[in-house]
């Protein structure tokens, strides 16, 4: 019940002058083939959603595009590193009220295929830089990568050990 009320608070505050819709976004844990550390990167772009929060590489699904290739696609437009083993991790409902926005987020997990991967920020004005992280520094009470973008946050709340542990 607590759920239903919070979509209804949600959408009961948004603008009547803007449509509501549904926006399908994709993320990906990218792997790192000897460390299994995955990339992080923090939000700068002005006036978006998320700005100044850790995300993963990602985006929007393309019409017609597979949950693999978008993932793929995402972290290739953004890291400059290509992916191998590509499945599914999870789906989140981002509720993301501040902005007017709502998401179902796609999260994948794949691998570097690049044994010595070094990313490159492809996005200058969207991403700062990326780091490697574990999913323990991640899930650190006095972590410095605070606070996370929507779709992540909820990821690391529904998983107590990382999700690229599971097959």
């Amino acid at each position: 019940m607590s759920v239903l009320l919070n979509q209804f608070r949600f959408s009961s505050t948004l603008s009547k002058s803007q449509p509501a819709s549904i926006k399908v976004g994709i993320g990906a844990f990218v792997k790192h083939p000897k460390t299994g550390k995955f990339l992080v990167g923090k939000r700068i772009e002005p006036g978006k959603v998320g700005l100044g929060e850790w995300q993963l590489p990602g985006g929007h699904l393309e019409f017609g595009e597979s949950f693999e290739a978008g993932a793929m696609r995402e972290t290739y437009e953004e890291t400059g590193l290509r992916l191998k083993d590509v499945s599914l991790v999870t789906v989140v409902n981002s509720l993301l009220p501040r902005y007017q926005e709502h998401y179902v987020s796609i999260l994948m997990k794949g691998t570097c295929v690049e044994q010595n991967p070094i990313p490159k920020v492809m996005e200058p004005h969207c991403c700062d830089g990326w780091w490697w992280v574990s999913w323990e520094e991640l899930c650190a009470k006095s972590s410095i990568y605070r606070p996370l973008f929507t779709p992540l946050q909820l990821t690391l709340d529904r998983y107590p050990q990382s999700p690229l542990l599971y097959p």
